[in-house]
């Protein structure tokens, strides 16, 4: 092999005399950066920097050098030898896909298109790097001319790629990795295979799948997304050092191995290649951020730089907007946005690998949160420049160790425990909340300030943190409100304390009814007691128990087929499930109700009565009081909770007297104590009316003690009992009681025209005043009654 000296190839060479006497000059000034063709080729890029440096040399001049030069680099050692005529492929590679090789580069988009695109149309003759070793350099021309849309500049591309896998550069690797690396016995060569194998179990990769491999790569394309669906599900799951292991060591035979799919196979062997790079940059240099963020962006033009920046993060410039910047239409951004971010990601996916795991780093360093302008500020970069890195290496909906939340990343291990985390930081809120204490960051202990701004933003319709740094709640739901407060009260409370705690701790006034029905219509609470509700994390009981109780009622009500009082079902689930008011100390039919009417399949009507939809309407107690008097009357107040017994348990005297005194169908018998229909009571429908108006005309416009009121009606011949004439005072309500007195102070229209002219002269029938007979009543009889059925008690 041959090295020549520049002055030669010029003397030889038909060059311009600008050229020759420009380098002449510099040799003799001492200023010429290189004497010889390999020195030129071993640096060549700083080399032509230099060139241009010189004195009197022009850029015509540089690159007319430049061509002569590179044109005589094709006789120096490589994988490309002019001397011999034939290609040398290093026993590492020979297994590599020449798709996955390409791939693998920062070769042109124009030499990937054409060379892949042939080769899986079976058009090119090669398909491993292997099938070029010993072809001669013009029959490897002569074939790649051949293939459609490659040109000669993609060809000379091409040939200069194989240059980068020279034989010199495979003993190079194999010195730096030794005797560890595995190498074959009859070779000096290293085995690829047992390479990666020991890279896997020295970067302590040992037990990662090809599976984790392929969703570790960040920016994956849709043809890699489907090799997750295209793996051959009983290997998905085996180790790839495993694989390795048992395998021949190539890595076609390796792909083939693990996806069904070979239309695939090279993208597969792509993502391998690319960890195959990331290990082996690993276990050499140390991953340096600021030296990445210097030359990410090399591989793309100003213009691809510039769309693929603003149209990253959540503040993104539009692609219209973009199109009227470059003047170009919104498909036509779309397009360099795409081609760009393949760009991108081709020519970093290795570096985008390490920052992948330095980004965990810093988020495991905060205890599994960490802010996105942290780490914006620790790498020293533009946010659009940190959104195009976060875009691709913590992608959406992707079950990976990270994951984005906002101005957040989060690590899975604090998902896992955040709902719990979560929880303790509101718990204390609240507790600091109720005792009306100011709440800040530094207040609620046990929790680094990253996971408590964090809460603060995953909670922020919750909590604000205001300019003087308190945490401030900012609930607008009523529902929510009444949440906190019974969470804050952490046991069973009565609403008459609870408004007093909620002024406390909202600031804000309410009344015990507005706060009962909020109460009630909250899912994870409940009714306990009179006024008395809880959250059902404060009972004893637990989900199983609560199960038993609404299985229980579902089967009486079934079986019953009609309506019952959660009295009655409270009584039977007491009795099947004799545990449960030994471990509850709230366990009554309030309980039971609350129960039974957070559950859907229930119907949950008025006076506690509880049925399901199939029944159809259900009675009220005023119309199923009203119904039993109508079919046993007359009856006392006794018989008729005796009679509602069987579906409503056992009722109050009180709630079955209001009803019958409230009802206008109802009215006292003659007969002391017994209740009994209008139809029965009365002659006709008419001496309601003139039993009214005849209790008006006694106590018109004054106040009358109810003995005085009886003995005037009486003394008008209405032949009605005490009861009768009492009940009829109770249903009228413009009748007014104060004590023992009654008075009739309302508008009546027929009374007043009455009183001021004596018409209509059938009224004078009923007026007390024309009739000098008193009749005397047993005042104590009269007492009975008015306490008996005091609306009032």
């Amino acid at each position: 092999m041959t090295d020549y000296n520049v002055l030669d190839i010029l003397e030889r060479e038909p060059v311009s005399n600008r050229l020759r006497n420009a380098l002449n000059r510099a040799y003799q000034q001492g200023e010429m950066p290189f004497e010889t063709l390999l020195e030129y080729s071993q640096t060549k890029e700083e080399t032509i920097q230099r060139l241009h440096r010189l004195p009197n040399v022009g850029k015509k001049t540089i690159n007319e050098l430049i061509g002569l030069l590179d044109k005589y680099c094709q006789d120096l050692p490589g994988a490309i030898s002019t001397i011999s005529g034939e290609l040398l492929i290093p026993d590492a590679f020979k297994s590599v896909s020449i798709v996955a090789f390409i791939r693998s580069t920062d070769c042109s988009v124009r030499l990937e298109n054409a060379l892949i695109g042939a080769i899986e149309r079976n058009e090119f003759p090669a398909e491993s790097l292997g099938d070029l070793e010993g072809k001669s350099v013009q029959a490897l021309k002569s074939e790649l001319h051949r293939v459609q849309n490659l040109g000669r500049k993609s060809v000379e591309e091409f040939l200069d790629l194989l240059n980068t896998i020279s034989p010199e550069s495979a003993e190079g690797l194999d010195s730096q990795t030794g005797d560890q690396a595995g190498g074959h016995p009859q070779s000096d060569k290293i085995d690829w295979a047992a390479h990666y194998l020991s890279l896997l179990e020295k970067e302590r990769y040992g037990d990662i799948t090809v599976e984790e491999i392929i969703r570790k790569m960040p920016g994956r394309s849709k043809n890699e997304d489907k090799l997750l669906k295209t793996l051959n599900r009983e290997n998905a799951g085996i180790p790839l050092s495993q694989v390795l292991a048992s395998s021949s060591g190539k890595l076609d035979e390796i792909s083939t191995l693990l996806i069904a799919d070979t239309k695939l196979t090279s993208e597969l062997e792509s993502i391998l290649m690319d960890f195959y790079q990331f290990l082996f940059r690993k276990s050499n240099l140390k991953f340096n951020h600021e030296e990445y963020f210097l030359h990410d962006f090399s591989a793309l033009n100003e213009k691809e730089s510039k769309i693929l920046l603003s149209r990253s993060g959540a503040d993104k410039t539009t692609l219209e907007e973009l199109g009227k910047e470059f003047g170009l239409t919104r498909e036509r951004v779309r397009q360099i946005e795409s081609k760009a971010l393949k760009k991108y990601i081709k020519a970093n996916r290795v570096g985008l690998l390490s920052l992948s795991e330095d980004i965990e780093k810093y988020v495991k360093a905060t205890k599994g949160v960490l802010p996105v302008n942290v780490l914006k500020s620790l790498y020293g970069i533009s946010k659009d420049k940190l959104e195009v890195v976060l875009n691709l290496v913590i992608p959406e909906n992707d079950d990976s160790y990270l994951s984005r939340d906002g101005d957040y990343l989060v690590t899975s291990g604090f998902r896992e425990c955040q709902e719990k985390v979560f929880g303790k930081i509101e718990a204390s809120i609240y507790r600091q909340a109720g005792l009306g204490r100011k709440i800040t960051l530094q207040s609620i202990e046990g929790v680094n300030s990253q996971i408590l701004r964090y809460f603060l933003y995953f909670f922020n319709k919750k909590f604000s943190l205001n300019k003087d740094g308190e945490i401030a709640l900012s609930i607008n739901s009523a529902s929510e409100r009444a949440r906190i407060v019974l969470a804050i009260a952490g046991q069973p409370i009565h609403t008459s304390e609870a408004t007093r705690l909620y002024k406390t701790i909202f600031k804000m006034e309410t009344t015990e009814h507005n706060l009962g029905s909020t109460f009630n219509r909250l899912p994870d609470a409940l009714i306990v007691g009179p006024g008395t509700f809880a959250l059902y994390s404060h009972l004893s009981l637990n989900i199983e128990d609560i199960e038993r109780i609404k299985k229980e009622a579902f089967e009486l009500i079934k079986n019953r087929g009609q309506y019952l009082s959660s009295r009655i079902i409270y009584e039977h689930v007491r009795r099947v499930c004799p545990d449960l008011p030994l471990r509850e100390s709230y366990f009554n039919y309030y309980l039971v109700h609350g129960v039974l009417q957070d559950d859907g399949q229930y119907q949950i009507k008025k006076g506690f009565m509880v049925g399901l939809p199939s029944f159809g309407d259900h009675l009220s107690l005023e119309s199923e009081i009203e119904g039993i008097v109508e079919n046993h009357g007359p009856v006392t107040i006794t018989e008729v909770i005796d009679l509602l017994r069987p579906t409503r348990g056992e009722l109050t005297n009180g709630s079955v007297r209001n009803t019958l005194v409230c009802s206008d169908k109802i009215f006292l018998t003659s007969e002391q104590r017994k209740w009994d229909v209008a139809e029965r009571v009365f002659n006709n429908a008419s001496d309601i009316r003139k039993l009214k108006i005849a209790i008006r005309l006694a106590a018109y416009k004054e106040q009358v003690a109810l003995s005085s009121v009886y003995n005037r009606i009486r003394s008008t011949g209405v032949d009605y009992g005490i009861g009768t004439i009492l009940s009829v005072i109770w249903k009228d309500p413009e009748t007014k009681r104060d004590g023992d007195y009654i008075g009739f102070f309302g508008a009546d229209t027929e009374l007043e025209n009455y009183y001021e002219t004596g018409e209509p002269r059938a009224l004078a029938q009923l007026d007390y005043r024309h009739y000098s007979v008193e009749r005397s009543i047993d005042t104590a009889i009269l007492d009975s009654l008015v306490r008996e059925f005091d609306l009032n008690v």
